[in-house]
């Protein structure tokens, strides 16, 4: 195996892969843009120009859009993310908070839904580019307001504290710390199967 290092002095928050093309989030720094194919050719999206946010804290790929969660300037959507990018930026009043620590999302039943956790502010929604409600611990029974990981299967969100996880299904949150050794969850995998 060669290692290439493609970016030096960034820490890497996320990574996503679409369609052949790498996107690095980078704390601070924006996303990097890596086609598999050409890693010389390497682009970078930025504040101001592109993102909501330069501070990345998470990415997710729907099927149809890549998300891109910042602690400093909410959500960006990406159309065509590894052709010619269009980029649309959720902030400000669309948004519970722009200080945001995870993104998922998937198209269930014909509609993509977004979900976006808030630091320390629970978790907000988007279906299909609108924005939606927002979930709390104290309204709505999410096993804590500040989320670490969030991921989606099969139209079921499961959301990692550091109390322990719960699962959004239904419109009802439910406990699901059942065998977990700890209850402080830092991150989440689905595997194909259906496995977390």
């Amino acid at each position: 195996v060669d290692f290439q290092p493609l970016l030096l002095q960034h820490e890497v928050t996320a990574l996503q892969e679409v369609d052949g093309t790498a996107f690095a989030g980078l704390d601070g720094g924006g996303v990097l843009v890596v086609p598999a194919g050409d890693l010389a050719g390497g682009s970078l999206w930025t504040a101001g120009r592109d993102l909501s946010g330069n501070n990345v804290k998470d990415l997710a790929w729907t099927g149809r859009y890549l998300w891109i969660a910042t602690a400093d300037g909410g959500l960006t959507r990406v159309e065509d993310p590894a052709g010619t990018p269009v980029f649309r930026q959720f902030t400000g009043t669309n948004l519970g908070s722009l200080d945001l620590t995870a993104v998922t999302g998937a198209v269930v039943g014909g509609s993509e839904r977004v979900y976006y956790a808030m630091n320390a502010g629970g978790i907000g929604q988007i279906v299909d580019g609108l924005s939606g409600n927002t979930y709390t611990a104290e309204q709505d029974g999410l096993i804590s307001n500040t989320v670490n990981a969030l991921q989606m299967w099969e139209g079921q969100l499961f959301i990692g504290t550091p109390v322990g996880i719960s699962r959004f299904a239904g419109n009802v949150f439910t406990n699901q710390n059942a065998g977990l050794g700890s209850l402080a969850v830092n991150d989440l995998a689905l595997e194909g199967d259906g496995h977390l």
